[in-house]
């Protein structure tokens, strides 16, 4: 695990350093801003990923080899926008942006998990029948154990969820 997580943490650098590197051509950007906007919006995408969308490791590798350059460019061509029609300065334009961006992002990923899988979980919450006293007994159980509940699912996505 300690591995994977290495070779993960070495993609996220490379991708921030390589995106960060390619802003710098195109914008008035120093490095170290420029890094701070791609590091950002990687975690972000990375969190909304793993907490949002549910998603694998690798899925997620995927998403910030695609998603975290392509939305870093994204935000700092609407920061070019509001550098032109607005009294910001790039930089402050920039922040804004990816700011506003990523609030939004995680809003989307947010409604569209809850409409989709929401009504699913709230069901399945009816459905079943356990004692509300047997949570004090499963203190110890990982958020990827199973659920004790015996539902075969793990405990994150089972009764680990209704406690979220």
């Amino acid at each position: 695990m300690l591995i994977l997580l290495l070779v993960f943490t070495s993609i996220g650098a490379v991708i921030v350093g390589l995106t960060s590197w390619f802003l710098t051509l195109i914008t008035p950007l120093l490095f170290s801003q420029a890094a701070l906007v791609a590091g950002i919006t990687s975690i972000m995408v990375i969190y909304l990923s793993q907490r949002e969308l549910f998603v694998s490791i690798y899925a997620t590798i995927i998403l910030v080899l695609i998603i975290s350059p392509l939305a870093t460019l994204i935000f700092v061509a609407v920061a070019w926008g509001l550098d032109r029609f607005s009294p910001l300065d790039f930089w402050q334009a920039t922040l804004l942006t990816t700011g506003v961006g990523l609030a939004v992002l995680y809003g989307l990923a947010h409604y569209l998990t809850m409409s989709t899988f929401g009504s699913m979980f709230d069901e399945e919450w009816e459905d079943e029948e356990w004692d509300e006293g047997d949570e004090a007994e499963w203190v110890n159980v990982g958020r990827n154990d199973p659920c004790p509940c015996g539902s075969g699912r793990k405990y994150k996505n089972c009764h680990g969820r209704k406690n979220n």
